[in-house]
């Protein structure tokens, strides 16, 4: 789930630039007006993505650990003989 919200998180920050690049009169530089109108969506949209990438790297860690914890249990369980 996290991997999707960055991969549309990432379409939203490209189709912003665009508009905003768009939308920039012709006697300015098109990046600076861009930065300067988008500033507080650029912002809002760069926690959303630290919040996800946070939220990824906390999942991934707690499967790497139930992964090794089980793996444990699988070495360490005793073997059965047969009769």
């Amino acid at each position: 789930m996290c991997e999707w919200h960055l991969r549309r998180l990432d379409s939203v920050e490209g189709s912003l630039w665009d508009e905003l690049f768009t939308a920039s009169p012709q006697n300015l530089d098109a990046c600076a007006y861009a930065v300067q109108q988008g500033d507080h969506t650029f912002t809002r949209l760069q926690h959303r993505i630290n919040s996800t990438r946070r939220a990824f790297h906390t999942a991934l860690k707690e499967l790497e650990r139930l992964e090794a914890r089980d793996q444990d249990v699988v070495l360490s369980a005793p073997t059965r003989s047969r009769p």
